[in-house]
């Protein structure tokens, strides 16, 4: 849900800095510098530190679960904002961009219709990154007892549970391990595989 939020906020403000440009580009370039600013795990630990435990007794346990999707989505779209606006400069002066405008097509389906269908395969290899990111940084604070609580399911939490008693049960802490790792792996292999089936020319 939070790699969701934070590919349509970055991706809305990416096309709209690059298409437009001038002043709102130089807005949302310093606007994006601010939040960059803000290291994402250390304000979840922050947030979760002070109102964890607060919202998880409104919200029946499922409070922190609900304020990490917020922190993430808000300070996670930085990166993807700037890869978008970077893809939307190169795109708006290819000429089948400049052929749409000659013939009046307006703006908007120039965006929808043009610039986004050529777009969305490369921001769908960023979103399995995005999401790499924001498993790892949960599982991170479930470790510290600051990420998901029961009864809500979390490898993190299961890690963090098992290394109380690793001498006498180590595969409490193996299971969970392994299962991150794949988790892991397989967005990263889903993601270059993404970008090798859309962008056959790149190296690497």
């Amino acid at each position: 849900m939070g790699a969701a939020i934070t590919t349509v906020l970055g991706t809305i403000l990416g096309v709209v800095a690059g298409y437009v440009g001038g002043l709102i580009d130089t807005v949302l370039a310093r606007f994006t510098d601010l939040v960059f600013a803000f290291p994402g795990f250390t304000l979840a630990l922050i947030v979760v530190s002070l109102y964890g435990n607060a919202r998880d007794a409104v919200l029946a346990g499922s409070g922190r679960l609900l304020m990490l999707i917020v922190v993430f989505a808000l300070v996670g779209w930085p990166g993807l904002m700037r890869f978008v606006r970077s893809l939307t400069l190169s795109m708006k002066e290819q000429q089948f961009i400049e052929a749409a405008r000659t013939c009046g097509t307006s703006h908007t389906k120039i965006i929808t219709q043009h610039l986004l269908p050529n777009m969305w395969g490369l921001i769908l290899v960023q979103t399995g990154f995005i999401v790499i990111g924001f498993v790892y940084t949960e599982a991170t604070l479930s470790i510290f007892g600051l990420g998901v609580q029961p009864p809500n399911p979390d490898l993190g939490q299961m890690l963090y549970n098992g290394s109380q008693n690793m001498g006498a049960s180590y595969w409490e802490v193996l299971f969970p391990s392994v299962f991150l790792t794949i988790i892991f792996l397989a967005f990263t292999f889903l993601a270059d595989g993404l970008r090798d089936a859309f962008d056959p020319r790149g190296e690497g």
